[in-house]
Parts: C-alpha cells; sequence; structure tokens
C-alpha cells in the first residue's frame, strides 16, 4: 500500500440528472455523457490531474496522487473554474438547463 501525506480530492455532478434521465433515450442519454466528460477529461489532463472514476453523472479527480504537489488544492480549484466555465449553458438532450455542483476535500 502507498501512502499520500497530502492531497485533494474533487467531487462533480449534475443536479437532476437522475430525473433527466428518467425520460431520455438510453442511446441519447450515453451520447450526452459523452459529450460531458470527453470535455472534462480534456481539461483533467490539461491541468495535469488524475481522474479517478466516473460513476452515472459522478465525476472524481484527485490532486497531489500518484504525483506529490505541493499545490494540489490550488490545482483542483482552477480546474473546478475551468470546469464551470466549460459546462456554463449545459443542457440535457430535450433541452432543459443542467446545473453542474462542484466540491473540493
Amino acid at each position: 500500500a502507498q501512502s499520500h501525506p497530502e492531497a485533494s480530492i474533487l467531487f462533480a455532478d449534475m443536479a437532476g440528472f437522475t430525473a433527466s434521465a428518467s425520460d431520455t433515450a438510453p442511446s441519447e442519454l450515453v451520447r450526452f455523457l459523452n459529450r460531458v466528460f470527453t470535455r472534462l477529461d480534456e481539461l483533467v489532463e490539461r491541468h495535469g490531474l488524475e481522474k479517478i472514476k466516473t460513476t452515472g453523472d459522478a465525476y472524481m479527480v484527485v490532486s497531489g496522487v500518484p504525483e506529490t504537489r505541493a499545490d494540489h488544492a490550488h490545482a483542483l480549484a482552477a480546474l473546478a473554474l475551468d470546469m464551470r466555465q466549460a459546462l456554463a449553458g449545459l443542457v440535457d438532450a430535450q433541452g432543459r438547463a443542467i446545473g453542474v455542483r462542484i466540491g473540493i476535500a
């Protein structure tokens, strides 16, 4: 097992996604999530961070692991701001606005 004395993690999800998904065709839902997660993956790579996983509409990123970095929290905050900008005006397959919630620990 490895130990990392300092790291930060970012959690993001789409507000109201479950309700939105219930009346969306599976193929449309997959295309929507792929479009959103591809944008986020590009931002994560640009910031030199590590995506942990996606589950449904949840997206998790870590900073300071596996490579230690003194600016781990700052790096995630910068990513969060870029994510907010990239996903501004996000709408689902039905044209409904989708809000994105982002938290950092």
